[in-house]
């Protein structure tokens, strides 16, 4: 598994001067070899994993609407229209992992446009994303 990430999110993914660090890992537990360069010198690997840095998420704490499919991506806007800074139909909405209807979940948001640019950026490459996955998870108080 390779996991990457820009070392700097708000650049321009096609600039042939952006870098990204990598990690290499058979586990995805223990480090194997890790380095830093740009997408076209990337290690060869069958998984990659574009993992995004804090600075290009906002979380947010919702109760999981009873919704699915397209009105789930709606509902989803009409909760976080107050608390995102911009439009929401410009980010990408990433839900918890094993959310279940009226529970509270955390809530990734990105920028789509931006993360629609490193997907495609690796691709061209010659190196497709597997998953996308932050580098941090908030806490939840005890």
């Amino acid at each position: 598994m390779l996991i990457v990430t820009p070392a700097d999110y708000l650049a321009s993914p096609t600039a042939a001067s952006t870098l990204l660090r990598w990690v290499s890992s058979a586990d995805g537990q223990r480090v194997d070899s890790h380095g830093e360069g740009a997408i076209g010198l990337l290690p060869r690997d069958e998984e990659l994993v574009l993992a995004l840095p804090p600075r290009a998420l906002s979380w947010h704490r919702v109760a999981l609407p009873r919704v699915s499919g397209p009105r789930l991506r709606a509902a989803l806007d009409g909760l976080l229209e107050d608390r995102v800074l911009g439009e929401v139909g410009e980010l990408h909405h990433a839900l918890e992992p094993g959310g279940r209807p009226g529970q509270p979940v955390w809530v990734a948001c990105t920028d789509r446009a931006r993360l629609r640019g490193w997907v495609r950026a690796l691709e061209s490459s010659g190196r497709p994303v597997a998953r996308i996955e932050p580098t941090l998870w908030p806490q939840v108080a005890a």
